[in-house]
């Protein structure tokens, strides 16, 4: 018989269908706290079959992660070194090959960074922190300091990741959310909660801090440039821009050059004091 596990991220309900009962069980608990006894009918539902000694990509040499990612019509194709899967955007259905020693991961982010894209949502490759209950997000390619900003909040902040992060459009805004995704470090709360997004930054390390708005043009390439697996397909890429664009309209971006201490956030606070507030008056942590 059939084992299902229920994910909850972002409002954004995912079934996996498995005759693993082990693989079910390990499932459970990599995403407890998002995981959910619901009756309610997931937006997309996955079936995971375990086969053995397969391998679906040969690894690049040197490369830690292969990952081949195609959209054909309404069908997207997913091959990694031991899974192999498909998902129907249409019908809102999934399949998922995997070998009994693989992880669903990688499969579970780019499921999320599409269906995402039918939510006004956008799965970010950023770092997401909560200060003074309002979000912020801090995005830009590796090496930028999604990482040294988070290590540099933890005292006086909620990290939720450095590594990933979810913002969708709710009635009254944008909010930022927490997703049970993991970057290389072991940091952040991964909380399955959310707050409404006060501001974002692109990241850039300097000697000194400073902030410089960024034209919307440059804030939507930037922004789409930090949208990791949605991104991989120009048929994907158009809607990555039009929730962009609702995100740069209703949120401040900006570009902000820290040095690695964290007065920066003396800088940020008096940037925004000169912008416009974009949060509703309820700015309480929700599920």
């Amino acid at each position: 018989m059939s084992d299902t596990v229920s994910i909850d991220i972002a409002g954004l309900k995912v079934a996996l269908h498995t005759e693993d009962h082990a693989l079910a069980q390990r499932l459970r608990a990599q995403y407890a706290g998002f995981s959910i006894d619901s009756a309610e009918a997931p937006l997309l539902n996955i079936t995971i079959t375990t086969k053995p000694g397969v391998q679906f990509n040969r690894p690049l040499p040197g490369s830690f992660l292969d990952i081949d990612i195609q959209v054909r019509q309404s069908e997207l194709t997913f091959t990694s070194y031991t899974e192999r899967g498909t998902i129907d955007l249409a019908r809102n259905c999934s399949h998922l090959e995997i070998a009994p020693n693989a992880d669903i991961e990688n499969f579970l982010r780019v499921a999320y960074a599409v269906l995402c894209l039918k939510h006004d949502a956008l799965l970010l490759h950023a770092a997401g922190i909560v200060r003074g209950g309002l979000g912020y997000v801090f995005f830009g390619p590796s090496g930028a300091g999604k990482s040294t900003i988070a290590h540099l909040s933890l005292l006086h902040t909620t990290v939720f990741s450095d590594d990933l992060v979810l913002v969708r459009r709710h009635h009254n805004g944008f909010r930022l959310h927490g997703v049970p995704f993991r970057g290389s470090f072991a940091i952040g709360s991964h909380r399955n909660e959310s707050v409404p997004l006060r501001a974002m930054f692109r990241l850039q390390q300097a000697h000194e801090h400073s902030i410089m708005p960024l034209s919307p043009a440059k804030a939507l390439a930037a922004l789409a440039a930090a949208t990791p697996f949605a991104n991989a397909t120009p048929q994907t890429g158009l809607g990555i821009l039009n929730i962009a664009a609702l995100l740069v309209a209703a949120v401040p971006t900006a570009a902000l050059a820290f040095r690695q201490v964290d007065t920066f956030w003396s800088v940020i606070d008096e940037y925004l004091a000169s912008q416009p507030s974009t949060t509703p008056a309820d700015s309480r942590a929700r599920h």
